[in-house]
């Protein structure tokens, strides 16, 4: 995503082109989408990877690449944005109201996360990192004048959901990069390191940490659902499609009895594709009766 920081859209579908990877869970999710929806959330979505991938940097310069980023939200804002990400967002004419630069002022003392502590402090990260998500799944799944707790509370479990998968999928990246996405409550005294957890592999103490991040992923993704009411189901379709491919992912990760350090386990493009067609037409047919 860097590399598009100096470069400028040719056009709406370059930008999508660069944002999204076909075969992915957003690749399928986002097809249904109107185009004046689809290239806003796919900015949000470009917008969360940048800022994480800053928040795991350990680089001197990391400072200076997000007070770039605060100034470029801000730019973006005053309907003046210089990144493709930020240029594909500002149509969006809910974002002043997402507050973006809160996001930053969350972020800030994340910076150089390697550990978390206990489960409290993972979960403050994921709804920290993940604001730009709940903000890209309010958009998406048309809830823009929907201000009720229950709607809030659904797209900030899907946001931290969605962070949590991309920690377990992949696991042993984060580990190799010095990183531990685990609460070290739920470590053995012998595996609080990467390295340490590295050489656990395939050991009954990592399977019952596994089963652990597992079972919190899982909870989560249904804890979000039964938020919904009947009338909000129809308008989250693209976050339901998100959360079946997810579920999909976890139980593919857990069949494989979470071999995540050595392998990135995913599902094929073709069940992605049937899970978001399937979903889509179980949404319509409950908005139907």
């Amino acid at each position: 995503m860097q590399q598009l920081a100096n470069q400028v859209p040719r056009s709406g579908d370059v930008l999508e082109t660069e944002l999204i990877t076909p075969g992915s869970t957003l690749y399928y999710a986002f097809r249904r989408l109107p185009d004046h929806h689809r290239l806003p959330c796919l900015g949000l979505f470009g917008l969360y990877y940048e800022l994480r991938g800053l928040l795991f940097s350990h680089s001197e310069t990391v400072y200076v690449q997000f007070a770039w980023w605060y100034e470029e939200l801000e730019r973006m804002l005053a309907g003046k944005p210089r990144h493709p990400v930020t240029q594909a967002i500002s149509p969006w004419q809910y974002i002043s109201e997402a507050r973006p630069l809160d996001w930053m002022t969350k972020l800030e003392p994340l910076l150089g996360v390697s550990h978390f502590n206990d489960e409290q402090e993972l979960l403050e990260f994921c709804v920290a990192a993940g604001a730009p998500v709940s903000a890209a799944l309010r958009l998406l799944s048309d809830t823009e004048t929907d201000k009720s707790l229950a709607i809030n509370d659904f797209l900030i479990r899907m946001a931290v959901a969605y962070t949590l998968v991309d920690f377990l999928q992949n696991l042993g990246k984060y580990l190799r990069d010095g990183i531990v996405p685990i609460p070290r409550s739920e470590l053995a005294p012998s595996c609080t390191r990467a390295s340490e957890l590295l050489a656990a592999d395939n050991t009954p103490t990592f399977f019952k940490v596994m089963q652990t991040q597992y079972n919190r992923v899982e909870n989560t993704l249904t804890a979000a659902s039964a938020k919904l009411s009947a009338n909000q189901i129809p308008k989250q379709y693209v976050a339901l499609m998100i959360a079946e491919i997810h579920k999909a992912i976890l139980r593919e990760i857990q069949r494989s009895n979470y071999d995540v350090v050595k392998n990135y386990i995913d599902i094929t493009p073709l069940r992605k594709a049937w899970i978001a067609w399937n979903t889509y037409r179980k949404v319509m047919r409950h908005a139907s009766v």
